[in-house]
């Protein structure tokens, strides 16, 4: 399949010792030659938690009714991260039972200037819907090694490591027609370390609890629309590291945090094959936050 995507981001930010607020607008016009993988929404990893905004991770793949396999090849890397990037994935539902399923996700690219991997990624999501319920339990778990692969980056030993883990329960229930709601409610823990010359220049733990709500509306492949508000909590205890952390990811940047974030997008059809999608999200804090927990734009999912 053939696919054009253009990106437009704009994030503004006070300082650190200030009340944060982080704005994000996103258009993206997509084109391709069939409208079945054209739509879709982009402010998801502003909103959505840590979990499942990380290489391989599989919070991210939807409920199946039978075993279904991914395999992902892109050639559109960079030296840095490794100019290829291999994708594999499984979903299996009914592994217990019929109201289950478990998601395995792979990631591996490189190859670096010394021909090893730059990018080794890993993940798995467990869910259990409760039977005669609309209430979903979910755990997902990933971890990432990375190694920056230019001659350079290589000869200063810039190495980096990261983990999660979330534990969560979530209900969905249709509002109207195809109109759904998402209410979730989930304790996170996420875990990232980075080296240089076999020294370590940060080092971050984050213990979080999180909830948030989405409401959908419209049908696929019709004009449609979504917004989400949510809330997180960060402590400076149960193996978080303390504040006074020197290695961490910012100046001042506290594990005991609270912030909201709140997004409105739509995304409208222009013919058979171009989509219009739009999004706004914004974030508030009165604390400074871990980079992790900044309002921004990535795309590595």
């Amino acid at each position: 399949m053939l696919k054009t995507t253009r990106h437009f981001a704009c994030c503004s930010s006070l300082s650190a010792q200030d009340c944060l607020l982080r704005f994000l607008f996103l258009v993206a016009l997509m084109t391709t030659v069939s409208p079945a993988k054209a739509q879709s929404f982009f402010t998801t990893l502003v909103i959505d938690p840590a979990v499942g905004v990380d290489r391989g991770s599989a919070s991210r793949i939807q409920e199946v009714v039978k075993n279904t396999g991914f395999l992902t090849f892109s050639s559109d890397g960079a030296e840095e991260i490794g100019p290829y990037v291999l994708g594999l994935g499984a979903a299996l539902p009914a592994v217990l039972g019929e109201p289950d399923q478990l998601d395995l996700v792979a990631v591996l690219s490189g190859p670096a200037d010394d021909d090893r991997h730059e990018l080794l990624a890993a993940g798995a999501a467990y869910r259990f819907n409760f039977p005669s319920t609309d209430m979903t339990l979910t755990l997902n778990s990933d971890f990432a090694d990375a190694r920056l692969g230019s001659a350079t980056s290589l000869a200063l030993g810039l190495e980096g490591h990261l983990s999660n883990v979330s534990l969560g329960i979530r209900r969905e229930w249709a509002v109207q027609g195809a109109s759904r709601s998402i209410a979730s409610l989930e304790l996170t823990g996420r875990d990232s370390q980075t080296q240089a010359l076999g020294a370590v220049q940060e080092k971050e733990s984050l213990r979080m609890l999180r909830t948030s709500f989405t409401y959908f509306s419209g049908r696929p492949f019709a004009f449609q629309k979504r917004h989400a508000l949510s809330a997180t909590k960060g402590f400076d205890d149960f193996g978080a590291l303390p504040n006074t952390n020197q290695n961490g990811s910012a100046p001042e940047g506290s594990s005991d945090f609270f912030r909201v974030a709140a997004g409105a997008e739509m995304s409208l059809p222009i013919s058979p094959r171009i989509y219009l999608s739009a999004g706004v999200a914004a974030q508030w804090s009165d604390d400074s936050l871990p980079i992790s927990q900044r309002c921004g734009y990535q795309s590595n999912d």
